[in-house]
Formats: C-alpha cells, sequence, structure tokens
C-alpha cells in the first residue's frame, strides 16, 4: 500500500484492492460450473447404485442442492456487492487504505469457502460417477481445492481481518456496510 501510483485512473490506484477479489471471482466460476454439471448428470435421468429414485427424484438429492445452489448465490451476492463498493470507492478516491483491503480479503476468503462447500457437495451428490478423471465434477473439485490455497483466500486471512477490527483505525460495526449498499 505504500508508494505513489505510475498511472493515473481509478485502477491504479489501489490495484491490489481490487486484485484480492480476483479469486473469488474464479472460484465463482467453478462453483457454478460444477452445479450445473450436477444437474446435467441428474436430468440424464440417473440413479446410483442401490438408490431406490433416480437422483432428480430423490427428496434428500433436491434438498442437498437447493441447499448448494442457496449458499453459491449468497456468496455471489456478497462478491458482486463488495466488487461494486471498490470500485465506487476507488472512483471517488478512497478505496487505498487498510479497512478497504481488510473487507475484501473477507469477502474473497469467505467467497471462496463457499464456493468450495458448494463443489464439495455437488461432488458428493453425483456420486461414484464423480471420481473419474473424465468428469467435469473431479476436475472443479481439484480446481476449487487449488484455489483455496492461494495466499490471498487462505483461512488464516481472517486472522488479520480479526486484528484490524481490535484496532483503533477499524470503523464501528454499524458502520461497517457502505452506505450506498444499505438501501
Amino acid at each position: 500500500m505504500q508508494g505513489t501510483p505510475c498511472e493515473s485512473g481509478a485502477l491504479y490506484q489501489a490495484p491490489w484492492h481490487l486484485m484480492v477479489l480476483m479469486p473469488g471471482a474464479v472460484a465463482l466460476g467453478i462453483a457454478e460450473g460444477a452445479l450445473d454439471a450436477l444437474v446435467r448428470l441428474a436430468r440424464t435421468g440417473r440413479r446410483q447404485f442401490r438408490a431406490a429414485a433416480a437422483m432428480q427424484d430423490s427428496e434428500v438429492f433436491r434438498y442437498e442442492l437447493g441447499r448448494a445452489a442457496a449458499e453459491l448465490r449468497a456468496a455471489h451476492l456478497a462478491h458482486a456487492a463488495q466488487a461494486q463498493s471498490h470500485w465506487a470507492d476507488a472512483l471517488a478516491g478512497t478505496l487505498r487504505n487498510e479497512a478497504r483491503l481488510i473487507e475484501g480479503q473477507q469477502i474473497a476468503v469467505h467467497t471462496v469457502g463457499a464456493c468450495q462447500r458448494v463443489v464439495e457437495a455437488c461432488f458428493r451428490l453425483a456420486g461414484g460417477s464423480a471420481v473419474y478423471l473424465d468428469s467435469p465434477l473431479q476436475r472443479r473439485l481439484r480446481d476449487i481445492m487449488v484455489l483455496g490455497q492461494h495466499a490471498a483466500v487462505q483461512q488464516r486471512q481472517h486472522a488479520a481481518s480479526g486484528a484490524f477490527l481490535l484496532t483503533d483505525a477499524a470503523p464501528a460495526a454499524e458502520h461497517t456496510e457502505p452506505e450506498r449498499l444499505r438501501a
């Protein structure tokens, strides 16, 4: 966060603050692909070994599919709101500060974690067919697990967020949501 930008414009004033959100966008794409692959598989009428009904006819499968889709939607909405907030701050020239960086890290870590849970659920719901190398769910599971190892989205980043919240520089809890997002 030190130094003077060598380029003008909102994008160049605090690049790390904007880049920290990028792994979350990748994670959302991976999770959406996993959910799509699972839905395509279920629509084939596939019945898992010893299952009483086809996947698409199973109440448990429908519940878990709906829960995974809800978690993905919530992660997407949180990530989009943070990206919108960061961009508005970049345009206003107020993005380059520790509080905005911490907000971005929190959402990035949360988004990747949520997407990992979604992809893992899709992998489990697909059953044995997901373990083969040609399965899109197997590939997406590997991709999301590797992405979760990125330093920017490691769960340990929450420690930096917690430490910042304990400082005098942290915004009061009731003011942590940007005003423009409260409407």
